[in-house]
């Protein structure tokens, strides 16, 4: 049996440099909402978890505070290396928290079979302040 469907495979495979482009965009489309349903079998709960992962992105009040003290410091003056070394950290952590929001972002947009644009404005979700 597994033969026959690799087989099968292969043959569908051979198919697509013969397909229009619409064409494979629609068996692309079918395709990702297929494995939509089979990542995520019970979609109201992933959705609550994708949301609630996307509010737990971005820096700590804390270091937000401590960033934007040290950006105005770095306006009117050099900061010593550590707390340059300090700033940098801190940016690098903020691009790594909005790389982790937009891979959220697509997961939630796949889930709902929306854009990302459109699930942001349905979310009410402006672009971060960038940092």
């Amino acid at each position: 049996m597994a033969n026959n469907i690799q087989y099968e495979i292969q043959q569908i495979k051979s198919l697509f440099p013969k397909l229009e482009t619409s064409d494979l965009e629609d068996f692309m489309k079918e395709i990702g909402q297929i494995i939509t349903k089979r990542r995520f079998p019970n979609k109201k709960n992933q959705e609550l978890i994708l949301l609630q992962k996307l509010n737990e992105t971005g820096l700590s009040k804390e270091k937000l505070t401590r960033y934007l003290f040290l950006l105005d410091k770095r306006k009117t003056k050099e900061l010593p290396a550590n707390e340059l070394k300090e700033y940098f950290r801190l940016i690098e952590e903020e691009q790594e928290k909005q790389l982790s929001r937009i891979l959220i972002l697509g997961e939630l947009s796949k889930l709902k079979n929306i854009s990302i644009k459109d699930l942001t404005q349905q979310l009410g979700i402006k672009p971060p302040a960038s940092v």
